[in-house]
């Protein structure tokens, strides 16, 4: 009986248990180390997308000499356009005068989503705008329809509907009847001539206007409300109160705004 051959080479078990194990570890160590470096760039990029960028310097521009040469101009021009409406009204009592007249710069988010979009500032513009207040009696058409004469005589025409005829069409329903003339002259992309906003409203209802609540100057400076969201330096500031204008016409029945504005007077994109 013959006996079996042991094989001269025995096989010899391979233990792969412990390489494996170590290849899996050093593998998650990796995927987290790239996740944890994705987190960190996606962080480091969503701060630089939502840093807002330094709000130029206002007062700085607002108080320049190149702003107040500018400011010079508008403010000739402006004021040469009320007298001159004011010589073709003469029939209009004169009660107060209004001047705005600030610079501003305005935060811009990119597509309107703040929290993923790095913000800039708008370039800094200066505005200034003049109101001339009266007032006057009646009959209501009849004087809307001198100040239409008026106007055109100004060389200035309706944008729109003429206010006497704004009026009759409405047929004296509304308390408050308001309307915008431009000039002749100047073509419409490039107006020379500062356009002018009529409104006449009731002297009983002065509300109609937009009034400020006190007839107080204030001094040039940032404005006592000044938005976070943007930097406002005001160079003038004459305030009218809803008082200040029902006492000024204490016998006629209406009361009568022309707004004339240069905006913006002045443009500094920034470096």
């Amino acid at each position: 009986m013959s006996q079996p051959v042991e094989d001269s080479h025995p096989r010899v078990r391979r233990r792969r248990g412990p390489a494996l194990a170590g290849g899996c570890c050093l593998g998650v160590f990796a995927l987290f180390g790239l996740v944890v470096f994705g987190l960190q760039y996606a962080l480091h990029s969503a701060h630089d997308l939502s840093t807002s960028a330094p709000m130029p310097d206002v007062s700085a521009v607002a108080r320049s000499g190149a702003v107040d040469e500018a400011d010079s101009n508008a403010t000739i021009g402006l004021d040469s356009q009320i007298t001159r409406l004011r010589q073709l009204l003469p029939w209009i009592h004169p009660v107060a005068r209004k001047v705005t007249d600030y610079c501003d710069s305005q935060e811009q988010v990119p597509n309107g989503i703040h929290f993923i979009s790095r913000t800039s500032w708008g370039p800094i513009e200066c505005d200034r705008t003049v109101t001339w207040y009266g007032s006057f009696d009646g009959p209501l058409a009849g004087q809307l329809s001198r100040v239409d004469e008026a106007m055109e005589r100004a060389g200035m025409k309706p944008n729109g509907t003429p206010i006497s005829r704004l009026y009759t069409l409405d047929h004296g329903r509304s308390p408050t009847v308001d309307a915008a003339y431009g000039s002749y002259d100047a073509p419409e992309a490039d107006v020379q001539v500062p356009g002018v906003g009529v409104i006449v409203t009731p002297v009983s209802d002065p509300q109609g206007f937009t009034l400020d609540g006190r007839a107080a100057p204030a001094p040039p400076g940032p404005a006592p409300n000044a938005s976070p969201a943007g930097g406002l330096v005001f160079r003038a500031l004459t305030q009218v109160s809803a008082v200040e204008l029902t006492a000024g016409a204490p016998s006629q029945a209406y009361l009568v705004s022309l707004t004339v504005q240069e905006a913006p007077y002045y443009t500094d994109a920034g470096p």
